[in-house]
């Protein structure tokens, strides 16, 4: 895909000005410009196309759609207008992110508390057996750990690829933003794309 196209999951709502609004799972507000195929207010699709440069939808970032449904598009059956370079977007960007932090501190990616502080994550599966970290402190090395997890996750093909690179251990708690699982989320999606 190119670096400005994007597959995202969420939900269509009436949030809209002059446009279509659409949630991601990360709480981001979109607006979108192109054929919905019929879909509606309420309903969760999986929305790929390209970030507009320049809008009329006063609100969000404007994605030019072109694939809207209820999974991610297959590479073979995607209708759209770069059909070789889409890429079958099966994962979120916050599934991503929990299977990360399942191989990072052993915790199940299907029971991770979103809201959860990622230095209490970390210190809650110290012991745990299936990735156990006593002795580890959370800043800097944890982080660090958790940061070349993300960087080689993101840098598969097949899924959303992001430049991991511009995190570092100063995007998070006590110096940066990044305190919780959702502000890991929304820190990897602010990340630009790789091609």
């Amino acid at each position: 895909m190119p670096s400005d196209s994007v597959c995202i999951k969420g939900t269509l709502t009436d949030e809209g000005v002059e446009c279509q609004a659409f949630r991601g799972e990360a709480g981001e507000l979109y607006t979108l410009v192109g054929d919905l195929n019929g879909f509606h207010n309420g309903d969760q699709v999986v929305v790929c196309g390209t970030i507009a440069g320049v809008s009329f939808c006063m609100q969000g970032t404007t994605i030019n759609v072109s694939w809207i449904g209820k999974e991610a598009p297959k590479v073979k059956s995607a209708l759209t207008t770069d059909r070789d370079n889409i890429i079958e977007a099966s994962k979120t960007i916050r599934e991503s992110v929990n299977i990360v932090l399942e191989d990072w501190c052993g915790q199940d990616a299907n029971s991770i508390d979103q809201t959860m502080s990622l230095d209490a994550l970390w210190s809650a599966t110290r012991n745990n057996p299936n990735r156990p970290h006593n002795g580890i402190a959370f800043q800097p090395e944890g982080v660090m750990d958790l940061l070349t997890r993300l960087t080689d996750e993101f840098k598969k093909s097949g899924n959303v690829r992001k430049d991991i690179s511009v995190l570092n251990t100063n995007s998070f708690k006590p110096n940066g933003t990044i305190d919780t699982v959702d502000n890991l989320v929304e820190g990897v999606v602010g990340c630009p794309n790789l091609p």
